[in-house]
């Protein structure tokens, strides 16, 4: 064989093996009704993030946060107007205005008609902001725009987390993490249901088997892309799924392999997945577009990675280099990219620009070194 050949012979196996990277995989899940609609690769040695994927950074400062107003972004809600930051250690809510600037926070914690005694979860319509409290069975409600108190929902079950698609249309989950612990009143025998206003149940999906019990809790099932779609993982699937509002379509499934990923149906605990160093989706990936951004685990560690729709590939952060870091914890999604955000100081800040990442402008720093949150949206090349 000529060298000419040669050189054709391993151009096409190069193709060849893209393509069979690329086709879409059908996992035997039809007993439950899920085919996938896509399928990604996730490979073991993945690449870091090449320069033009990320092409800009916004930053918004948070103003007065550094003053002890929340202790981290449990939950980030967007909308085109403000900021809301959802705090669960700290049980509060504080809300900004699309430029950073305070309007007011909830802090009700307590016992008495219009008080909550836990924020298990939370979300908001429009016009509503409803947070989630288990102890009390309620789910309190509060003007979105101003934070005043609205009404209280009794809710006849446990939830992990809520999200909604407007006020008469609610999505909830519970999932045992704890084989030792019973959940009182007991779960639904599904990993997700739908709701009406007065909590009556309109649809259920993703059966669950007899004393299905997950590896570990998460401390988010749910995430919302811009187009208003809900995106739903836990343990039992290797991907995660997409909810639309039209109650009759069904969840799409996207399957995530891994090359040595956890086998389907092996219910495992979290130690027997440390041990063997199984690969796996961690986080409910944030979605936009076509890019999500996702925790992927190997073993018990894990680390956000970009699913980059364009390239059709994996990336992760790089060890060495900051230019196109995704460094800071993403907690949402708007019409402009990513959010990401920086709670921890002028140091972490610093350490970051020593590695190459893009300096923010004088205001910004100043407000990071007053050691006020700044939200970090990444603005991506295929987005312009």
């Amino acid at each position: 064989m000529n060298y000419k050949n040669i050189l054709i012979t391993l151009v096409l196996s190069m193709l060849s093996g893209l393509l069979s990277c690329n086709e879409s995989q059908t996992l035997d899940l039809t007993d439950d009704g899920i085919v996938p609609v896509d399928t990604i690769m996730c490979k073991t040695k993945i690449d870091t993030i090449p320069s033009g994927v990320i092409c800009g950074l916004k930053w918004i400062p948070l103003s007065g946060s550094g003053n002890g107003l929340f202790r981290e972004i449990s939950k980030l809600i967007v909308r085109d107007s403000m900021f809301v930051v959802v705090d669960r250690s700290n049980h509060k809510v504080v809300a900004f205005n699309n430029q950073g600037d305070f309007l007011y926070q909830i802090a009700n914690r307590g016992q008495g008609p219009e008080e909550y005694l836990e924020i298990a979860a939370a979300s908001a319509s429009d016009s509503i902001l409803y947070l989630m409290d288990n102890y009390s069975h309620h789910l309190q409600q509060y003007a979105l725009a101003d934070g005043r108190y609205i009404g209280t929902i009794n809710v006849p079950f446990i939830a992990w987390d809520v999200e909604i698609f407007s006020d008469n249309d609610f999505l909830f989950t519970c999932l045992n993490n704890n084989p030792d612990s019973e959940i009182v009143p007991k779960p639904m025998d599904y990993a997700v249901w739908r709701t009406d206003s007065t909590m009556a149940v309109t649809h259920t999906y993703l059966p669950l088997p007899e004393n299905y019990c997950e590896m570990i809790g998460k401390r988010r099932y749910f995430t919302k892309d811009i187009e208003g779609n809900i995106n739903f993982h836990c343990y039992r699937y290797p991907g995660f799924f997409t909810f639309t509002q039209d109650p009759a379509q069904e969840p799409v499934f996207h399957y995530v392999i891994f090359d040595h990923t956890i086998p389907f149906g092996l219910n495992l605990r979290y130690k027997d997945i440390r041990k063997r160093k199984y690969n796996y989706l961690s986080g409910t990936p944030f979605v936009h577009g076509k890019d999500w951004i996702g925790i992927i685990g190997c073993g018990e560690d894990t680390e956000p990675m970009l699913w980059h729709n364009a390239s059709h590939k994996v990336y992760k952060n790089s060890y060495k280099w900051g230019r196109n870091l995704i460094i800071y914890d993403i907690v949402g999604v708007n019409d402009e990219g990513f959010i990401g955000y920086l709670n921890d100081g002028y140091r972490q800040y610093q350490d970051a620009i020593e590695h190459g990442f893009p300096r923010a402008d004088s205001i910004t720093e100043k407000h990071i070194k007053q050691d006020d949150c700044v939200l970090v949206i990444y603005r991506f090349c295929s987005d312009e």
